[in-house]
């Protein structure tokens, strides 16, 4: 399962990533914005640094909620792989048994990773970036906007890679023990249910009672519990 686990978390990632590349430019227009690079807000330069670290802040914690996404997908696939194994493993006893009945409820609440903050390293304080801004009105009515945002995209693109790897490892290792520990829970389960069932069977035979009135009891009781 852990080869299948590491494709699932590598394509959810990447995924992850096309979507971030898409909505940079939404962040870059939020971030660098009218209302804070205005002549009267003070120094220029101080505010567009702050406005290239409102930029970072704000794809960290888009990054962030897009990890949160994956864990539950993640989740999700790794409990739909192990429903498989488990109701495999019942169809099998139930056709070496010639019928036992050993269904088991999968209701096991899984946990959710803590995984690190999102940290995206600021390039050199923004003063290789100040050329692009010469000017509020350069900027929002020219072309420095659009240069600017030419000229971080590959760089944001970057960093976003740079960062993912280490959520990835964390991801795969975390479900695939969480996987190991839910299948030794369930084989434990359903142990238990085929011993019972199994001294159920013996319980029937020395009893002397036919087993057909022990059935039919059965489907009483569902039809009391269902009513």
């Amino acid at each position: 399962m852990k080869e299948e686990l590491s494709q699932e978390t590598a394509e959810l990632l990447f995924h992850v990533r096309q979507r971030l590349a898409y909505r940079l430019g939404l962040f870059m227009a939020e971030a660098f914005h009218p209302s804070v690079l205005r002549e009267d807000r003070g120094n220029l330069k101080t505010a567009f640094a702050a406005c290239g670290r409102e930029l970072l802040r704000m794809i960290a914690i888009e990054l962030e909620q897009e990890l949160l996404a994956t864990t539950l997908r993640l989740e999700q696939a790794g409990q739909t792989w192990l429903m498989k194994q488990v109701t495999d493993c019942i169809d099998e006893v139930r056709q070496l048994s010639g019928g036992v009945d050993v269904s088991l409820p999968l209701n096991e609440r899984w946990s959710t990773p803590v995984l690190e903050e999102v940290r995206l390293e600021e390039p050199s304080g923004w003063k290789s970036y100040l050329n692009y801004f010469r000017n509020p009105k350069q900027f929002f009515e020219g072309d420095g906007r659009q240069r600017l945002q030419e000229a971080l995209d590959p760089v944001l693109k970057q960093m976003i890679i740079e960062v993912l790897p280490a959520a990835q490892d964390k991801l795969i290792q975390f479900y695939d023990n969480q996987i190991c520990q839910s299948l030794q829970h369930q084989s434990r389960q359903l142990e238990e249910r085929l011993d019972e069932a199994v001294s159920g069977i013996q319980d029937t035979l020395e009893s002397g009672i036919p087993a057909e009135q022990w059935t039919s009891l059965s489907n009483q009781l569902e039809q009391i519990e269902r009513s």
